[in-house]
């Protein structure tokens, strides 16, 4: 049984459940929330997991959880990957999950959505009959716009929000301009140790800097956010300038086969896949640094245990999260790289940043590691977490219940013509025709081959432009075909002819259209379907989102409690 946390009080709380739309997976947001359950469950409060099956192609972890913790096994449901148009299959176990909880307590259950936009979707579904029996806090994990969009699209069923770094806050703040009552910042929590940490060359007796600096990456392995194949390029440039370093890779993801071609030939890299929680830790003790080539995090789960573990974070510049857990040359390292750069510039620029790592002596790497374990453990123990956690949970107790309006699909995903979708906003299909009508008769790219695409596809297919193809940024994606065209990489659309390129985004277009030297280089022009006003993270339009849905004062007397 996972040990109980001292420092919290053993007092009654609101139930607690936490879905895993990703199961047990190799994941912050995983191992996060089912830190916090069994910390919950430690006070006697009844709590529970909704538990999804794994992603494809990702292994389940053997994570320990307090038997006191009520499962709920929906692992022979389709996963939430993947956009639903029908939450059907998933309300009936919800709704016995919620009952099952509430039953234990005279107070609301605290529900904790995570990841993906329809596990919001289904306590969307179950407000209409359930809900004066849960309230949801709603959680900003990334620093992405598909995270914040997910907010204010549910922003009429959440009693509160969290973000989990200041610079979450702030954009936060700028998105739900009149539920800013509603928000607050907490940070995450790690296990810390009571003793300060054993470096690697104090614990092998060596009075100067060890001979071969021992690396470590942990987390999950995938291009988009963690920017991997940065880590091969790392280790030659670090064999290129004669630094004398091994990297271990952790961890378990889309990309694991696509690393493990990439590190074949490289002999100082090993990669041990998916490993438990105490390993990660074992590792982290062990390593000199740890080396983070994100493009952006939330507040990086891996900076915090490398901090508590007294392994020194080698990270690449991102807005949030890496700022606020180090300062640069006292808790470890921040390499000003751009997070649109590609990995061999990352890893570059990464290796320039482990040399002057290597310099430190070993005295200056101790006092480096010490500086790390204070900070995690005045700012990110788990206890500080929880508490806090606990502190929100209470606070909603005495909220209101919120029900989702009637007239809007629950689904993220169901596009409806008129109130448009998660994905597209409602004046997204005028102003797309408008835009192609511009462009009639033009060689016309399209970036971007996601739900919103998807859902505009008769637009597309009947455009008075020639659509000749499609591009995106993910390589998985690349080679393969939407709307029976090909999609390639971006900086081959001029191969096809095209003279325009259209960027099919609501949530991504600002940033991708920061990018478009990447097209402009080629002679392309391109366009906006959104003007800026229409931005997600624009400030929301509070009639869209009342406090408290009109007929629930009326009918809530009525309303079925199991």
């Amino acid at each position: 049984m996972p040990p109980s946390s001292p420092s919290i009080p053993q007092t009654t709380h609101p139930p607690l459940l936490i879905p895993l739309p990703q199961g047990f997976n190799a994941s912050g947001i995983v191992t996060i929330a089912t830190n916090l359950i069994n910390q919950v469950a430690a006070t006697g409060t009844p709590t529970g997991l909704i538990l999804h099956t794994e992603p494809p192609g990702q292994n389940r972890l053997d994570i320990p959880i307090d038997p006191r913790v009520r499962i709920f096994d929906l692992t022979h449901l389709p996963s939430l990957d993947q956009p639903q148009s029908d939450l059907t299959p998933f309300i009936t176990p919800y709704h016995y999950a919620i009952t099952s909880l509430a039953d234990q307590s005279t107070h609301p259950v605290m529900v904790l959505p995570n990841i993906y936009a329809d596990c919001f979707g289904i306590f969307a579904e179950l407000s209409a009959t359930l809900a004066d029996r849960f309230r949801v806090i709603g959680f900003q994990h990334s620093d992405i716009a598909y995270d914040t969009r997910i907010l204010c699209h549910y922003q009429s069923i959440i009693n509160a929000f969290v973000a989990v770094s200041n610079h979450i806050h702030q954009r936060l703040e700028r998105a739900i301009t009149h539920r800013i009552d509603d928000l607050t910042h907490i940070p995450y929590g790690v296990a810390v140790p009571t003793s300060s940490p054993v470096t690697p060359d104090h614990a092998n007796h060596s009075s100067s800097t060890s001979s071969t600096l021992r690396l470590c990456y942990t987390g999950r392995l995938e291009h988009q956010q963690k920017r991997i194949l940065a880590l091969p390029h790392l280790a030659t440039q670090l064999h290129t300038l004669n630094i004398n370093a091994h990297i271990t890779i952790l961890g378990d993801g889309p990309a694991h086969d696509q690393l493990k071609a990439a590190c074949k030939n490289i002999p100082t890299i090993t990669i041990l896949g998916p490993v438990q929680p105490h390993q990660i830790t074992q590792h982290l003790k062990q390593s000199h640094a740890l080396i983070l080539p994100s493009r952006y995090e939330g507040l990086s789960l891996s900076i915090l245990e490398a901090l508590a573990n007294g392994c020194i974070p080698i990270v690449t510049k991102t807005n949030s999260g890496s700022t606020q857990a180090l300062t640069h040359n006292a808790t470890g390292f921040i390499t000003d790289v751009s997070p649109e750069a590609d990995e061999h510039t990352a890893g570059a620029a990464l290796a320039k940043t482990v040399a002057q790592f290597a310099t430190l002596t070993a005295a200056q790497r101790h006092t480096m590691a010490e500086s790390c374990w204070k900070t995690a453990q005045k700012h990110f123990s788990t206890d500080r977490h929880t508490q806090q956690v606990l502190d929100l949970c209470t606070r909603c107790t005495t909220m209101p219940p919120r029900i989702w309006p009637a007239n809007r699909p629950c689904a993220f995903g169901q596009f409806d013509p008129a109130l448009g979708s998660g994905s597209v906003h409602p004046q997204g299909p005028a102003l797309l025709k408008k835009l192609l009508e511009k462009l009639a008769r033009r060689r016309t790219v399209v970036h971007g081959t996601g739900a919103h695409t998807q859902q505009l596809r008769d637009i597309f297919l009947s455009s008075p432009c020639t659509i000749c193809a499609f591009t995106d940024d993910d390589l998985a994606k690349q080679g393969s075909t939407l709307f029976n065209l090909p999609i390639i990489a971006p900086d081959h659309a001029s191969s096809t002819g095209a003279t325009d390129v259209v960027i099919s985004s609501w949530m991504h277009a600002q940033a991708i259209y920061l990018q478009r030297d990447i097209y402009e280089r080629q002679g392309l022009q391109v366009h906006c379907i959104y003007p800026p006003n229409l931005a997600p993270e624009a400030p929301q339009d509070s009639t869209l989102h009342p406090p408290v849905h009109p007929q629930l004062q009326e009918t809530q007397a009525s309303t079925p409690t199991a």
